[in-house]
């Protein structure tokens, strides 16, 4: 089956906003090394924020609740949620500045990044009732986790799909990640968790009956575990000019697939395409595409999933 229809559903995500300069040098630097990078882009970033501007660019009616301060960086992201179709009535802004991340990109995709972030406020865990809201999926990051919890709560009650952006084996996540009905995490995270340097070792052992389970691996696509399968997939293959913000693009699409009800398997196909036209222009935020380039990429590479044979670790 591939898609070929305009999907629709609402969204909300909780979780980190930031402020992303993207720099593209042609190696990343050493000790005392001063260098000119050949060009700069600037966009908003954030795990739970890419996965909204993913979300809301593809037309899913989309909210994120965070944090952004009321200075130009957060301006200017605010304005580019809304430019993405996000709703930002959610945000909280206050005084603390804005989260700044610096990522140098080198020719192949690679990158390095460092943040600086200063302790930020909390929204109010009262202040989101998923009753009057009525999303059809609820993706968390392990960030905002006083309302991220209580929505939580909300979600099981009311039999509303969630999804956590595991990125780590940090404790907050971990507390997260038990709470939700599908943990889509990073290949660090399934190995770390694990204790396993093998990803499909990891998945094996990390599956239960509760939960799926998908561990996206990059350029080397992806691994799940479902209803007691697992299965592997690989990434669509296009031209790769910055890997930054790919996978949260992952995380917003598959959350708009779950809320739109698309089938399991063209779900994992449809987060795969979103992931892949990210990485085809430099910074998070640039290259996200609409429903359209998602589904010509969808028939002109199709994607099927192979069964992971291994026995559990």
């Amino acid at each position: 089956m591939t898609v070929d229809k305009i999907l629709a559903g609402r969204v909300l995500a909780i979780g980190y906003a930031c402020w992303d300069l993207t720099f593209t040098v042609n190696h990343h630097f050493g000790p005392d090394e001063k260098g000119t990078a050949r060009d700069l882009a600037q966009c908003g970033g954030g795990l739970a924020a890419n996965a909204a501007a993913a979300s809301g660019r593809l037309g899913f009616d989309t909210w994120l609740a965070s944090y952004l301060g009321r200075d130009m960086f957060g301006d200017a992201h605010a304005a580019e949620l809304e430019a993405h179709g996000v709703h930002t009535d959610l945000l909280l802004r206050g005084e603390v500045p804005t989260s700044i991340s610096a990522i140098m990109v080198k020719p192949d995709g690679r990158r390095a990044l460092v943040n600086h972030k200063l302790p930020q406020p909390t929204i109010d865990p009262d202040a989101i009732s998923l009753a009057d809201l009525q999303p059809d999926c609820v993706l968390v990051d392990g960030r905002q986790l006083p309302v991220a919890h209580r929505v939580l709560d909300q979600a099981a009650r009311l039999g509303i799909p969630s999804m956590i952006d595991a990125d780590s084996a940090s404790r907050d996540i971990l507390d997260l990640a038990v709470r939700v009905d599908h943990v889509v995490g990073s290949e660090r995270y399934a190995t770390a968790l694990a204790g396993l340097a093998d990803p499909a070792a990891a998945v094996v052992r990390l599956a239960n009956d509760r939960q799926t389970l998908v561990v996206t691996c990059g350029d080397k696509g992806l691994l799940w575990a479902r209803d007691g399968a697992f299965g592997s997939m690989p990434a669509h293959q296009v031209e790769v000019l910055d890997t930054n913000g790919a996978g949260d693009a992952f995380h917003g699409a598959y959350a708009g697939a779950l809320a739109a009800g698309l089938p399991w398997l063209e779900t994992l196909r449809f987060a795969s395409a979103t992931a892949a036209l990210c990485c085809g222009t430099v910074g998070s935020r640039n290259g996200l595409p609409r429903q359209d380039a998602v589904h010509a990429l969808m028939q002109e590479q199709p994607l099927e999933s192979q069964p992971i044979t291994r026995t559990r670790p």
